[in-house]
């Protein structure tokens, strides 16, 4: 089971996936799972009951990935058919390597490997040795530091500074992720939704990277007038407002 937190990059696939359950009702299945390369397919066939663990960590590591960095112009999105980073962008094209890159696989194994773990401890894997104490984690911390090799981060005579085991490491400078390239992965920011007044990276200055954005008035419903009655029910009204939003060009 160690082996499946290495390789979970194309795994990231796996949570698109409506079920596991047809697709492995033998280990050959595994060959036909798309995303997985050759060492991915193994330790598949090896571990078969696992996989439906090795999903739900994957759909774990891409809700978290994207709730990080929904108001950033790399957003860890899932795009037109694809992952913004899997094997078919970015993983194959010149923005491997980069500190996206790092944190794609940093999360694909802690979500693989928290998964997995849990159903462990649970008793829901077969051959399984682990211990039934579950440990919280937290995704906060020193996990997110960026380690780079492109020359940030140097020592006082041009030395790459020592990295950590906390460290995410990469090679390669990031685009800036602001206009559409799809042979690169990138996906661009324009139809995003912005915050005019935020001078932080949700804010229109920097997330529409200072192409401007469109603003439009949008009919939102809500709960109001919300009464408690007697026992025991809230009763609400539905009012209907205009809001104004904005989106970069």
């Amino acid at each position: 089971l160690r082996a499946l937190p290495r390789c979970c990059p194309g795994c990231r696939y796996l949570a698109k996936q409506p079920s596991l359950r047809e697709v492995l009702r033998d280990p050959s299945g595994c060959e036909g799972l798309p995303g997985l390369v050759e060492e991915q397919v193994r330790v598949c066939r090896r571990q078969v009951g696992a996989m439906g663990a090795v999903k739900r960590g994957a759909e774990l590591a891409v809700e978290e990935c994207q709730h990080q960095f929904q108001s950033r112009r790399w957003n860890c999105s899932m795009l037109e058919k694809g992952f913004a980073y899997g094997p078919e962008t970015a993983l194959s094209h010149p923005t491997a390597g980069t500190r996206e890159s790092a944190f794609i696989h940093a999360i694909s194994a802690a979500g693989v490997a928290f998964a997995v773990t849990h159903a462990c401890s649970r008793g829901e894997l077969e051959k399984c040795g682990c211990d039934r104490k579950i440990r919280g984690v937290s995704a906060e911390g020193e996990g997110g530091r960026w380690q780079g090799g492109d020359g940030r981060g140097e020592d006082p005579w041009g030395r790459p500074s020592p990295y950590t085991a906390h460290d995410l490491v990469y090679l390669s400078a990031s685009p800036d992720f602001c206009n559409r390239d799809p042979r690169r992965g990138v996906f661009g920011t324009s139809g995003r939704r912005c915050n005019r007044t935020s001078p932080a990276t949700d804010g229109c200055e920097l997330l529409c990277c200072g192409r401007g954005f469109h603003t439009a008035q949008e009919e939102v419903v809500e709960r109001c007038s919300c009464k408690f009655r007697w026992c025991c029910s809230v009763k609400c009204k539905q009012c209907r407002h205009l809001v104004e939003t904005h989106s970069c060009r």
